[in-house]
């Protein structure tokens, strides 16, 4: 299979073509690529089939283009705004393998991201939706957060719920909510550590059955990157009953996805609250530090809304994405089942090889396709005169 050499003079990149992968009768085919050009502007252009229809991506932010400038913070994401972008990071953290900016969420500053995109027509004045497709990127620099954490260990104390699902500023507490006037609950922490391991669950969400990430508690990478991934599809004619949907995380120790057979929602209409939808995100709302020495940073969160959320363009350090340790999201252009159009970080170094890998609206991925940065070019040979 021979490189295709790109015009971009920028990066250069040489890149592989992927043949057909033949799939057991009965499973639905895989999203093929056929080839991949980084073009003059420096995006990707993936060709193939089986794509699908793509999503709408509501915001991603991998800190890019944040600046610290006497001790403010100023954010500006690659996609959407932020509702609130409050960090007071004293620093900004540069991975020396990937080139890839952090922000500080606990210790050197601290940081809160709440998403949610101003709806005046809309219960809270967000936007609400049923359909949601989440992922960030975070690593310990210091000890796992709670009493009795260490750089090593995790705490045995409810400590963490780093990306907190809801309806309304106080989704967490619908009694005290309803008592001021506002419908809010349906939240869910995704996920949450409890002192025993991982759940997605919520303060007033009774997730049935329940919600443990016990892989995740398995093979947490301390010290390490940990990506989280989570998407949620509610029945709109059953919003209460069972749904659609994933957790999966990438990190040092490996891949895994965690598919739901349940609810994701409960009613609580007779509580007051008779929307079934959320209309926000909190990331690191709460966290409960205890006696340990935190230093917490996140990468990259990215959120898309409805219909198809969950298709969505990674690039790895793997050619398969079960082997893969390290994911990036791309922002897509435009996308159709043949061909994608997406925006290409220039953060990663020319020293290292990556993968892109197409992820259908059914979860099914593509083979990974090499992305070779200054790879040698190949003597161009003629025929004989």
């Amino acid at each position: 299979m021979p490189f295709l050499n790109s015009s971009n003079p920028k990066l250069q990149m040489l890149l592989l073509a992927v043949s057909s992968i033949a799939l057991p009768s009965g499973l639905a085919a895989a999203p093929q690529i056929s080839n991949v050009v980084l073009s003059a502007t420096g995006d990707v252009v993936i060709e193939g089939t089986g794509f699908g229809g793509g999503p709408t991506v509501a915001i991603h932010d991998d800190f890019s283009t944040a600046r610290i400038e006497s001790g403010s913070v100023s954010l500006s994401p690659q996609v959407g705004q932020w509702l609130i972008g409050n960090s007071s990071s004293q620093s900004i953290v540069i991975d020396q393998k990937y080139q890839s900016k952090s922000l500080f969420v606990r210790g050197s500053g601290s940081s809160l991201f709440v998403f949610g995109i101003p709806d005046s027509t809309a219960p809270q004045g967000l936007r609400t939706f049923q359909e949601v497709y989440m992922s960030y990127t975070i690593r310990d620099f210091g000890d796992f957060p709670g009493t009795g954490g260490t750089p090593t260990s995790f705490s045995t104390q409810s400590a963490t719920k780093d990306a907190w699902m809801m309806l309304g500023d106080r989704g967490d507490n619908t009694q005290y909510a309803v008592s001021q006037g506002e419908a809010s609950g349906h939240d869910l922490y995704i996920p949450g550590w409890t002192g025993t391991g991982f759940n997605i669950a919520g303060n007033n969400t009774r997730m049935e059955p329940s919600f443990w990430q016990g892989r995740l508690t398995e093979n947490w990478d301390f010290g390490g990157w940990n990506t989280n991934m989570f998407h949620a599809e509610l029945n709109p004619s059953n919003p209460y009953g069972k749904a659609e949907g994933f957790f999966s995380f990438i990190n040092e120790n490996g891949y895994y996805s965690n598919v739901r057979n349940g609810n994701f929602m409960e009613d609580q209409r007779d509580e007051g609250v008779p929307y079934a939808s959320w209309d926000r995100i909190k990331f690191f709302a709460w966290m409960n530090e205890g006696d340990a020495n935190v230093r917490r940073v996140v990468d990259e969160i990215y959120v898309a809304l409805g219909r198809n959320a969950n298709a969505r363009l990674l690039v790895t350090d793997n050619e398969k994405l079960g082997n893969s340790t390290r994911a990036f999201h791309l922002s897509p252009i435009s996308w159709s089942g043949s061909e994608i159009v997406a925006s290409f970080p220039d953060y990663l170094p020319d020293d290292n090889s990556y993968f892109v890998h197409v992820i259908d609206a059914n979860n099914v991925a593509s083979q990974g396709i090499g992305l070779c940065q200054r790879c040698p070019i190949a003597p161009e040979i003629f025929p004989v005169q």
